[in-house]
C-alpha cells in the first residue's frame, strides 16, 4: 500500500527569474517532504476515526521517502516493512472477503479436532486489551490449554496446569454440542464460549480510503507548501550572500 507524489519541474520554473530557478530544487524539496509530514498526521487521524481503537502498531504503519534537491523531487508514502506482512489495512481500504490470519491457520491445522474449524471467530467472553485486541497471555494459555501449540505445556505455569487439571480452563466443545468451538470454564456452574467455528470467511466494506485521501490532501497542500519553501530557500540563499 503506497502511493508517489511527483513535483514537475518545468512547471513550476514558468516565470521565474535566474534567481528563483536556481532556489526552486531546494524549494520544491521543502514543499514535497512538508507535505508528506502533513498527510502522514492526516492519515493517523482519519484511522483513528473509522477504526475502533486503533493500536499505535496501526495509527504509525505508514511513512515517507523523503525528497532530496536537485535529484529526487517526490516523495513515497509507503507502509513500514515491519507491518507488510500484516493484511488486514488492505482488507479495509479494497473490501472483499480477507485471507485467513495466522492465528486462524493455526487452530484449524492443530487443534485436536475432528469436525470442520472453518473460521474460527472469537466472541466476546474472550479477554480483550484497552485496544480491543485479544490478550495475548490468555491467547497463549488457551493454546496450550487446547493442544495447539507445538509442545501443550510451554506456555503454562504451574498455576494454570493446576487450573486447567481441575477444568476450569479452555476445552474443545464434545461433537453433541449445538455449537462448535472453543468454551472455557470459568467457575463450577459457568461455561462460556470464547471461540465459535462457524466456517465462514471474513468480508468487509471498503472503508479506508488511503490512496484517495492522499491524492485529494496533496492536491490541496502542496501549492502553498510550494510558495512557502520558495520563500524559506530565498531567506536561506540571501543569508548566505547567494545571487
Amino acid at each position: 500500500m503506497s502511493i508517489r507524489i511527483e513535483s514537475n519541474l518545468d512547471q513550476w520554473r514558468r516565470g521565474l527569474d535566474d534567481f528563483h530557478r536556481r532556489r526552486l530544487p531546494f524549494a520544491l524539496a521543502l514543499a514535497l517532504n512538508t507535505t508528506a509530514t502533513k498527510l502522514i498526521a492526516a492519515n493517523r487521524r482519519h484511522m483513528g476515526r473509522i477504526f475502533d481503537r486503533p493500536t499505535r502498531w496501526t495509527l504509525n504503519a505508514f511513512h515517507f521517502v523523503r525528497a532530496r534537491a536537485p535529484g529526487r523531487l517526490e516523495v513515497m508514502l509507503k507502509r513500514k516493512s515491519g507491518a507488510s506482512a500484516r493484511h488486514y489495512l488492505e482488507v479495509q481500504a479494497e473490501g472483499g472477503t480477507r485471507p485467513a490470519t495466522g492465528l486462524e491457520t493455526l487452530l484449524r491445522m492443530r487443534l485436536p479436532y475432528a469436525g470442520q474449524v472453518g473460521r474460527p471467530v472469537f466472541t466476546d467472553f474472550f479477554p480483550r486489551d484497552g485496544n480491543g485486541n485479544l490478550q495475548r497471555g490468555q491467547l497463549n494459555r488457551m493454546l496450550s490449554e487446547v493442544r495447539a501449540q507445538g509442545d501443550a505445556r510451554n506456555n503454562q505455569t504451574a498455576g494454570s496446569r493446576k487450573r486447567s487439571g481441575r477444568r476450569y480452563g479452555y476445552f474443545i466443545s464434545p461433537p453433541s454440542w449445538p455449537t462448535q468451538g472453543i468454551y472455557r470454564r470459568t467457575s463450577r456452574d459457568r461455561i462460556v464460549p470464547v471461540v465459535v467455528f462457524n466456517g465462514r470467511r471474513a468480508s468487509y466494506r471498503k472503508r479506508y480510503d488511503f490512496e484517495g485521501n492522499m491524492r485529494r490532501g496533496s492536491l490541496a497542500l502542496f501549492p502553498r507548501e510550494v510558495e512557502a519553501g520558495m520563500r524559506q530557500a530565498v531567506a536561506i540563499a540571501r543569508a548566505r550572500g547567494w545571487r
